[in-house]
């Protein structure tokens, strides 16, 4: 055991020691809910129609690199012949191409599990605007609730001849723009719409 805590504290070991301790803090972020609403986004590399909270992708990319780093270091230990900064190299790169796409596969299976529903069927939902605000022109994001999918956060835009609406105004959802992949929007109040 004593051996095993001088080998974590070497100094070419400190990198992947660092990424097991930030998979720790961003792991201690997602179980109290502290992480957000904020990170959530895709990940690059992964089909557009997956989605996936980007904390979870960090914590399969900082564990896997700092597992690895260390068991690369481990294995190159009694290699005699080769500097610290060699043997730190390879692990550094060995560890970060295989912890970079196995990430991104673990991504891509989680996405498959958790996979938005197909977006027409927030047409008719009732929302609220949760940018700043939204226009005929720009795009925000909205929070819409549907019966079956429940909450889900998506891009959104008025509708024409509709003025803008601020954060938290309250919205329904009048048709979707699938070339643009934006919903268009109308005020709640003004539903059916009387335009």
């Amino acid at each position: 055991m004593l051996d095993f805590l001088r080998f974590l504290i070497q100094p070419e070991n400190l990198l992947f020691l660092a990424s097991v301790m930030a998979f720790a803090g961003l792991w201690a972020l997602h179980i109290f809910g502290l992480a957000g609403d904020g990170l959530e986004a895709g990940v690059e590399g992964v089909p557009t129609k997956t989605k996936v909270p980007l904390i979870i992708f960090l914590n399969a990319l900082f564990i896997s690199f700092g597992v690895l780093g260390l068991f690369c270091n481990w294995l190159l230990r009694d290699v005699s012949g080769m500097s610290v900064t060699l043997k730190t190299i390879i692990s550094t790169l060995v560890a970060g191409v295989i912890s970079w796409f196995g990430s991104i596969q673990i991504a891509t299976w989680l996405g498959k599990i958790t996979q938005d529903p197909p977006l027409p069927s927030y047409v008719g939902c009732v929302g609220k605007v949760i940018s700043e605000k939204i226009t005929n022109e720009t795009s925000g994001r909205i929070s819409v609730t549907h019966d079956v999918y429940g909450l889900a956060k998506v891009p959104g835009r008025m509708a024409k001849g509709y003025e803008d609406l601020g954060h938290g105004a309250e919205i329904r959802v009048f048709e979707y723009d699938e070339n643009a992949g934006i919903y268009f929007c109308v005020p709640l109040s003004e539903w059916p719409r009387g335009k």
